[in-house]
Formats: C-alpha cells, structure tokens, sequence
C-alpha cells in the first residue's frame, strides 16, 4: 500500500498529511479561533501502524526516548510529542526513499 503511493515523488511533508500527524489551525476570519486538529480524512490504518511504531520507538531507540523525555519536561502533552515522533519516522522514511538509500544512524548518546 505504501509503495504504491510512492510511485511519484512525494515529499515528506505531503506523506505526513496524508497519515494524519500534521495538526492543521483552525481559524475562521480574524476572532474565531480553536485548537489545532488533525484532519478528519487521514488515513485511519497508516496513522494506528505509525502510533505502534513510535511507541515501539521510544522504548527501543535512545534518540526517540531522549526526544520524548526532553519534550514532556518542556511541557508538552503526551499525543503532541507522539505525534512529532510519528512525524520523524514518516520523513526519515520518504528521505530513505526518495534518496534509494540505506538509513544510517548518526545519533550519539550523551555518556
């Protein structure tokens, strides 16, 4: 499924719109403001296999665990931070594609 939306060159940014991770403003004019949502028309299946993945992610990789530490000390809420590390993924993954090839790991703990 995912291949074949591949087969034009996408960005990741378009990618992340489709599955459902980009919070989009809602305003309407200059006084009605509200929070921002994700559109309701993302795709269902892809964003449940990447919120399995990330959450896979943080307990697995250190550089998605220290991310998800650093953010919830800044604050943020657990499904902002969930959704930015579904986020990472999709773009490291639409650059591995784009680029055909291999992903490298170049993160360094802090010791």
């Amino acid at each position: 499924m995912l291949y074949q939306y591949f087969a034009i060159k996408t960005s990741g940014k378009q990618l992340a719109s489709y599955a459902g991770v980009v919070p989009f403003e809602h305003s309407s004019g200059t006084g009605v403001k509200g929070r921002n949502k994700v559109h309701f028309m993302a795709n269902k299946e892809l964003k449940s296999l990447l919120t399995m993945g990330a959450l896979s992610a943080i307990n697995a990789y250190p550089e998605f665990k220290d991310y998800y530490e650093r953010k919830m000390k800044e604050g943020k809420k657990h499904l902002q931070v969930l959704s930015a590390i579904k986020n990472k993924m999709l773009l490291r993954v639409v650059s591995v594609i784009n680029q055909q090839k291999n992903y490298e790991n170049k993160y360094k703990t802090a010791c």
